[in-house]
């Protein structure tokens, strides 16, 4: 039935009011979160947020619908939050210049670096990828999408099945510890647990060496393609990219921690246009190489009564940093 604005806006308060009377705020979902780009003030997100912190707390929701499986596990891994890696993702502009190889697990989609929250200035991203085709670097696409890199970026293309891609890179793990190419230099200086995953990725424990032929039974890909892709990214300056949309799946986790893992046994994360970056392709802001000024907001009303997200995973003041978590 439509009403006017006078009877909505009593309906609305007049249930907002009954809720808390019977159930308390804690009963009131109010998490909503998205993209906006009209401005701060005039920002949905914020507006109701606000509007629920002023009339005495509300449950809002943690983590996101784009990448929360990343944003839990990736403090426990590097030791910082989500969103600090994300912004010190390395320019493609380096990428261009240092980077040999780039394997994409996941792809490098296009469609999907053309918006940003809050809007997109200007679109570097294919001009910087074409950047560095034309300087020689080589792409793999894992996907089983074709079309997740540009075909002008003449990507060797290799299709696994679905949500095998921790399977392939524990494989790629397995060739590099066995043929001796990974950096163990890098593993004892920077990184901790790497003797247990060692030990798991030649089969100490349960007997299953998860080798190129293990990971090609469960992807559908070829064994000695995943051990030639290995000895390739050890031979040559190589940036690893795993896309946001490999964590929305269950254990999707486990891929963001792999290919960390992956980029710390080839020893180059720190060298220009080495190591590894969550989300090349997924957004316009990660790797554009952009300046990022943070927008003057208008705090939100904090009574002792709302419910925060907080973040379980803040490193307590006084913590102390530790190296990759393997």
């Amino acid at each position: 039935m439509e009403v006017n604005w006078d009877k909505a806006l009593d309906l609305v308060a007049s249930e907002l009011e009954r809720v808390r009377r019977d159930h308390g705020n804690q009963a009131i979902y109010a998490g909503s979160y998205g993209w906006a780009s009209a401005g701060r003030f005039h920002h949905a997100q914020s507006q109701v947020h606000r509007f629920m912190s002023a009339i005495g707390g509300y449950t809002r929701s943690v983590n996101s619908y784009s990448l929360a499986a990343a944003e839990v596990i990736v403090p426990h891994v590097v030791g910082h939050r989500y969103g600090d890696v994300q912004l010190g993702s390395t320019s493609l502009g380096v990428v261009a210049e240092k980077t040999d190889l780039i394997v994409c697990f996941g792809g490098i989609p296009l469609k999907n670096a053309q918006v940003q929250n809050g809007g997109q200035g200007q679109h570097r991203i294919r001009d910087l990828l074409m950047q560095a085709r034309h300087n020689g670097c080589r792409f793999v696409n894992v996907s089983p999408i074709a079309a997740d890199v540009d075909r002008e970026l003449e990507a060797q293309w290799l299709a696994p099945r679905p949500n095998s891609d921790t399977a392939i890179m524990l494989g790629l793990a397995h060739t590099l510890v066995t043929e001796g190419l990974h950096d163990p230099a890098f593993l004892d200086r920077y990184c901790v647990g790497a003797a247990p995953f060692l030990s798991y990725v030649k089969g100490d424990r349960d007997g299953q060496p998860k080798d190129a032929d293990w990971a090609a039974a469960i992807s559908g890909l070829e064994a000695e393609e995943l051990r030639q892709l290995a000895r390739q990214m050890a031979a040559s300056r190589t940036m690893l990219n795993v896309s946001w949309s490999l964590q929305r799946a269950e254990h999707g986790e486990q891929t963001f921690w792999m290919v960390i893992v992956l980029a710390a046994l080839l020893g180059q994360i720190g060298l220009p246009g080495g190591g590894f970056t969550l989300g090349y392709g997924a957004v316009g802001s990660v790797g554009n190489g952009a300046a990022r000024f943070k927008q003057p907001t208008l705090p939100p009303a904090q009574p002792g009564g709302q419910l925060y997200s907080g973040g379980p995973h803040r490193r307590h003041a006084g913590e102390p940093r530790r190296g990759l978590q393997l």
